[in-house]
């Protein structure tokens, strides 16, 4: 037995099992090719063949249908139809969304859920748009940047700076320093965006080794992040090399300066793979 296309199943379904005042107007002179049902959940179809013309006379009487008037043709499937996104005016600042006050675009059913019943946002009605535009030039709130400010904050702030510096020739610690050790790890840093600890690290100083130490990020000239660095001491001879240490962010993270201590500790917990130690050849 062959098998019958699903859309050809759900059209027969449909144009057989369900009523006809409801489905279709029989009064020829309204019946209008294509029938669309502006609805959800429905099929747009189109009737294959024209219905006959009346004889004169009998325009008013119920017309005669034959089987070939019953066969449509499938139009479209509104079940597989995209859903437009609708507009909502934001109440407040949501990461990577928008700031408060702001007209933005999402699915329904994530404005639903997740804006308009959290009281995050309301539906863009004229007056909705009219009073979020008043609050928005009464009230100052505290906005971002960019939309990506606040990620770029958090995903600084979470990250651990390794900062290799020279083990045999004297050093003082500039901004450009920092600038290499956020490009080796892959974050690219303008070196007029980068602010020091106000107390001086020279070196090398192998009482530093694997200690700790804050760096401020502006980002957009507004927001600005606290970034934690490890100083690690380097020698471009191999035997002078300090020993491997697996897992250095997993140590205590003990600070250069001890007013920086509190400041290390508050920032998020460092979230990096563990290395098998089993795998490592000693």
């Amino acid at each position: 037995m062959n098998s019958v296309p699903r859309s050809l199943f759900k059209i027969n379904v449909f144009a057989f099992c369900g009523n006809q005042t409801c489905i279709f107007n029989y009064n020829y002179e309204k019946c209008r090719p294509p029938t669309i049902i502006p609805s959800r959940n429905t099929f747009i179809l189109k009737r294959k063949y024209p219905v006959r013309l009346r004889p004169k006379g009998f325009e008013d009487s119920r017309p005669r249908l034959k089987g070939k008037d019953f066969c449509y043709e499938l139009v479209e499937d509104t079940e597989i139809r995209k859903q437009e996104k609708i507009p909502v005016i934001l109440k407040e600042y949501i990461e990577g969304l928008g700031v408060r006050g702001e007209c933005v675009y999402v699915k329904k059913f994530v404005a639903y859920t997740k804006y308009i019943i959290t009281g995050l946002a309301d539906y863009a009605t004229p007056e909705e748009v009219e009073e979020a535009q008043k609050r928005k030039d009464l009230l100052k709130t505290k906005s971002y940047s960019s939309l990506s400010a606040l990620r770029t904050i958090k995903y600084l702030e979470s990250n651990l700076l390794a900062v290799v510096m020279n083990k045999d020739v004297e050093w003082t610690l500039e901004p450009w320093h920092i600038r290499v050790a956020f490009r080796k790890a892959g974050i690219h840093v303008p070196t007029n965006s980068i602010e020091l600890p106000e107390k001086p690290i020279k070196g090398p100083n192998l009482d530093w080794e694997s200690k700790y130490f804050c760096v401020t990020v502006t980002i957009n000239n507004q927001e600005k992040a606290t970034v934690r660095c490890r100083l690690h001491h380097w020698s471009t001879n191999p035997g002078d090399r300090l020993p491997y240490v697996v897992n250095p962010w997993a140590l205590p993270q003990e600070a250069i300066f001890p007013e920086d201590q509190e400041r290390i500790s508050r920032l998020p917990v460092i979230k990096f793979k563990k290395i098998n130690t089993s795998a490592i050849n000693t």
